[in-house]
């Protein structure tokens, strides 16, 4: 039935168009270019992550990098669009130009821009380099930036960023950061001792036993080659290895690896296994970027209520930390899932917690009399490397803001009558939040993203605040009678189906920032399996629609999918749930499986899930 629906249609397409181009000629080419073109404002992934650059804010040019790496074949360029105002460090509007022959119409985009810090080479701190041993009659650049590497760990200095301005000799060079470079400006003279030896056999290496070797990235979960080599330099002097001489055997674990000589080094030879000790980089600073939305850390924020405030009931120490309590977990626990196991008491046990006043003087503000204006975080002298596997380091400061009492805005607890259009545990909630707002005069869409129904029974519920709202987490009991429920507007949404089309099974894809589990992935994987136009447009026009029994309006789910209407196929209604919600959620309602190695993601309901009207499972192909 499917197929001849579909056959229809397509003849129905096909004779209108060629009745179209016969009756009206060229009259029309200048409306058929217009509608050739892509509308800006139906782009499918307009939040583009973390953007970097040496700039105050992201140009055009890195939006629009940006915008084509989330959005696959997307095609668009700077001579398409312009700024519309002035951009910022977490959104842009973009406007097609009138002379675009792709594009119309306008957009505006969602990211985190990040502001790299530049690093002049002239204020290296250590330019005395030590020994460095050689097979060539002159240094390499990237022998000299290796033991410049091991001098000055806390510089992170780049081969890909740095060059020798002129000519090295065997007792000093002049290095500078290539034009191109967002990390580093200037030159600086460093001087060594170089004497050339013969290739040398990676078996000889003194020093196995490396230590700790700790990321050079805050929050990555597994050791890199670099940072290996960097270990071995530092504890073997005159040995200086890079990437172009040594390779992993194998995969590195969190305690070893084996490492062998690449097939043309000309400086050495055979392989050779090194033990240490890998510890991820805990940056507490990263608290700070949360709450102010900022760099990697603004991705975990919740939500985007009171950016750059961690909002606190009163100034009294107790509900300030209970505060901080109440938005560090959280953290914690999307933290083990990239293998980070970290409790707040052992937070407590690391890092030094000051309340500081607005002149930067400690309040210990038991009673709350004083005000306080930040909370200064930092890392405890000699407890860096206490927690296994982790080490902490730098220091944030957040600001406060006080809370408005809930009691102020929820007055009318008793909701009387509620009528959910089904009996979903998702639409009941929804059901309980609107009525609740209705009754309490609650119109501002913001101060609406500020609650949740927390428990519920079949005639009552708790309703609290969710984090940084401008009330205080308080519970507000709710009373109300279900008098009715229409029957059932949507149906079961079954993602195993997604998959199938009128061929048969094909394998879905889904384009990603990367692996790791946060808001940037459910959200992109979120917009994949709900875009009703394009890979899965099969599912969602015929076998979600045909899932309706007669007389019953077929409707889509969510409100990011728009109503779709054809001639012989029907009317599908747009959906009205809260996409945002549901990407809130996303992770407890599917288990998602990352295979890596086969680049494929898995999404499974969860068992005890199905009231949101869901269930199986989907695998899709992903890049990046």
């Amino acid at each position: 039935m499917k197929k001849l629906l579909s056959l229809i249609a397509t003849m129905g397409i096909v004779s209108s168009t060629s009745t179209m181009v016969i009756s009206c000629g060229n009259s029309t080419d200048s409306t058929d270019s217009q509608n050739d073109k892509t509308d800006l404002s139906k782009m499918t992934t307009k939040e583009l992550g973390t953007l970097e650059g040496k700039t105050d804010l992201p140009t055009l040019d890195q939006i629009v990098k940006a915008i084509n790496e989330k959005n696959a074949n997307y095609g668009l360029t700077t001579a398409d669009v312009k700024l519309d105002g002035t951009n910022s460090v977490s959104s842009a509007k973009l406007i097609a130009i009138e002379t675009s022959k792709k594009f119309n119409g306008s957009v505006t985009v969602t990211y985190t821009y990040k502001k790299n810090v530049i690093k002049d080479l002239s204020t290296l701190p250590i330019k005395d380099l030590g020994n460095i041993n050689g097979v060539g009659d002159l240094p390499s650049i990237d022998e000299v930036l290796g033991q410049a590497k091991v001098k000055n760990p806390e510089w992170d200095l780049k081969y890909s960023e740095i060059e020798f301005d002129g000519t090295p000799t065997v007792e000093k060079a002049k290095i500078k950061a290539k034009s191109e470079s967002n990390l580093f400006s200037g030159t600086v003279e460093v001087s060594y001792k170089f004497t050339k030896v013969g290739k040398r056999d990676l078996k000889d290496l003194k020093v196995k036993d490396l230590g700790n070797i700790i990321s050079t990235q805050d929050l990555v979960t597994s050791v890199t080659l670099d940072e290996i080599i960097t270990a071995i330099n530092s504890k073997n002097d005159g040995w200086i290895l890079t990437t172009k001489d040594v390779k992993l055997s194998g995969s590195a674990t969190k305690n070893k690896a084996k490492l062998e000589a690449v097939e043309n080094s000309a400086s050495f030879s055979g392989n050779v296994e090194v033990n240490y000790t890998f510890r991820i980089c805990f940056n507490v600073s990263m608290l700070e970027d949360v709450i102010n939305k900022n760099g990697i850390g603004g991705a975990a924020r919740p939500n985007e209520l009171n950016i750059g405030f961690l909002m606190v009931p009163s100034y009294k120490k107790a509900e300030i930390m209970n505060s901080f309590k109440r938005f560090v977990v959280p953290l914690l626990k999307m933290a083990e899932m990239l293998g980070i196991v970290i409790s707040y008491d052992q937070i407590l046990e690391v890092a030094n917690i000051d309340l500081l006043d607005d002149q930067g003087n400690v309040v210990n503000n038991e009673t709350g009399a004083k005000p306080v204006a930040k909370m200064k975080l930092s890392a405890k002298v000699g407890k860096e490397n206490s927690l296994d596997g982790v080490h902490i380091k730098g220091e944030g400061n957040i600001s406060l803001k006080t809370q408005k009492a809930v009691s102020e805005i929820a007055k009318q607890k008793e909701l009387v009558d509620i009528k959910p259009s089904d009996s979903t545990d998702y639409t009941v909630k929804q059901t309980i939040l609107n009525t609740f707002y209705e009754k309490n005069n609650i119109t501002d869409a913001n101060l609406k993203k500020q609650f949740d129904v927390t428990t519920k029974t079949e005639t009552s519920a708790t309703i609290n605040t969710v984090f940084n709202s401008d009330y205080t987490p308080d519970n507000i009991d709710v009373t109300f009678k279900i008098v009715s429920q229409e029957e059932n507007k949507r149906v079961i949404w079954d993602i195993s189906k997604m998959s199938e089309n009128d061929e048969g099974e094909f394998e879905p894809t889904v384009k990603i920032t990367s692996e790791e589990k946060n808001t940037t992935l459910y959200t992109e994987l979120f917009n994949c399996i709900t875009n009703t136009k394009e890979q899965f447009k099969n599912y969602w026009t015929f076998e979600y629609m045909y899932a309706f029994t007669e007389g019953k309006q077929a409707t889509y789910i969510f409100d990011n999918q728009e109503k779709y209407e054809a001639e012989f196929e029907g009317t599908i209604e747009a959906g009205t749930l809260s996409s945002t919600d549901f990407i809130k959620k996303f992770d407890t309602i599917f288990d998602i499986n990352i295979d890596s190695s086969n680049s494929k993601i898995e999404l499974s309901v969860k068992s005890g899930q199905e009231n949101f009207a869901l269930n199986g499972s989907l695998t899709l192909n992903y890049t990046k």
